[in-house]
Order: C-alpha cells, then structure tokens, then sequence
C-alpha cells in the first residue's frame, strides 16, 4: 500500500481513469493500482494503455481492463453507462485533455471544438453518468483535472484556460452537491506539468526562471491525499504555485496578471504556438 489503502473501503473496488497511458494518467493509475483498486483504464493509445495494464497486474496483482475511447465521441455517455453497470466504481478520475498552445485567432475553429468536447463535455457525460451511479450507492470519489490557468485564464492558452474553468467550477459546485451524498469532488489545478504533449513539444522553461516543470506522480498523489485528508474542493500542488495563486491570484490585478501571464507564454513558445 502507498498511504491510500483506505480509499477502496472508503469509496469502493473500481477506479475508472481517463488519459491513463501516459503522463498524469500513468501516474493516477500506478498509485491507484498501488492501493488495491482494480482499474479501467481509458486512453486512444491502445498499444501504451495495454502494456502499463500488464505492467499493474504484474506488479500489484489487482484487476485491469485497458479500454481504447476516444472520449470525444457521440457515443461515451453509452460506453460510460455500460462500465458502470458493470463495474462498482468507486473513483472516477477525469484526467484527459487537449490544449494546443497559440494566438486564439490563429488557430482552427475545429481544434478548438474538439477541446471543449474532450476537457469540457466528456467530463459532463462522465461525471452525470458514473456520479447518478455513485449516489445510488451512497459512496465514491471524482477528481476533475483542472489546470493552474482555470484560476485567472490565461493569454496563449485561452480556450483551453476557459474549458478548464468549467471542469474546476463544476468540481466546486458538485462538491456542495454530492457531498451530503458520501460523493467527495475535487478539482486538481496543477501548473506545467510534464506530459505527452509537453515531451513532444518541450517548453522553453530556461527562458522563464521561475516556472517549474512538475513530474506527474507527486501531482495525482496530492490529489489522492486531498481525499484522505478530506480536503477540497480545490487542490493546487507545488508551493510555488499555492504562493502565485494566494498573492497574485487575489492580489494582483486581473489586467495586470494576464500581461505576466502572456509574457511568460511567449518566452515558454516563442515560435508562437501551433
């Protein structure tokens, strides 16, 4: 066990984690498998997303199901009723997401679609769905991944900022909601994360000091120790980013904080963005 033992008896036997062969999903994953969860493991990388399931059932004995889903697709709310009728989800980790980097005029209307339809409306369908389920049983946990940017937008990053926000507004509210009903949610805002994208398209971080380029695993562990802890709804890892956010975030003003914002983007991509 790894410190979140507890969380299967709390919540039940199954944990459905979405984006999970790689990056911050790899890392939900492995620390849930650590604590005894049998997973489903959600990802369009069906080669990856098979070989970290064999790698868990190796190493933590527990039950995997790899499952190829584009969750953009018409028919997730199906595929999401199925799971959970056949599974006893206790945790829903809502963890994948797109976000290309650039001036938001320059970048195709199509690509910013599909952003809103994986960041934002799959974890609607997701959450409405497996949530009415976790109700019923009186217990369960959902994690909505959320992004250091939600909190103030960011310049460079705009739609996928803006899409972000409605995950960690919707984790505010459920947590209020659900919560009377023995569901605990939680928004994760993380700051620059290493991820797939991230290592195919490196930012320039030697050129902006005094941004930090996070590793995955102790991201999703303080998101399952905000869940021991009882903590929430809003979790933001690394001190840094606590201290940006209680001074500049509430202190600063918001014109003033989106200059900044904009300035380290442009030294972080300085050809522009995709």
């Amino acid at each position: 066990m790894n410190g979140h033992g507890e969380l299967v008896k709390r919540y039940g036997p199954w944990a459905l984690v979405t984006g999970a062969a790689h990056g911050l999903g790899r890392a939900f994953a492995e620390l849930l498998a650590a604590a005894g969860f049998d997973l489903l493991l959600v990802d369009v990388d069906g080669e990856a997303n098979e070989t970290l399931a064999d790698r868990l059932r190796a190493r933590s004995g527990v039950e995997v199901r790899a499952l190829v889903l584009d969750v953009g697709r018409a028919e997730l709310a199906e595929r999401a009723a199925e799971l959970a009728r056949d599974h006893d989800i206790g945790v829903l980790i809502n963890n994948v997401g797109i976000g290309p980097v650039g001036p938001f005029l320059q970048l195709e209307l199509d690509e910013r679609l599909r952003t809103v339809d994986i960041n934002c409306k799959a974890t609607l369908v997701l959450t409405h769905v497996i949530g009415r389920r976790m109700v019923a049983r009186g217990r369960g946990a959902i994690v909505i991944v959320s992004s250091g940017s939600a909190l103030t937008g960011s310049p460079r990053v705009a739609n996928y900022a803006a899409t972000k926000g409605y995950g960690l507004n919707l984790a505010a509210a459920l947590s209020d909601e659900l919560g009377p009903s023995g569901v605990d949610v939680i928004a994760l805002c993380p700051g620059l994360l290493r991820t797939r994208a991230t290592e195919l398209r490196p930012p320039k971080t030697d050129a902006a000091p005094l941004v930090t380029m996070h590793e995955p695993e102790p991201v999703a562990r303080a998101a399952l120790d905000a869940l021991v802890a009882g903590r929430g709804p809003l979790v933001v890892p690394g001190a840094l980013e606590k201290l940006s956010w209680h001074v500049l975030g509430r202190l600063a003003p918001r014109k003033l904080l989106l200059r900044m914002l904009g300035a380290t983007m442009d030294k972080l991509y300085p050809d522009g963005g995709d």
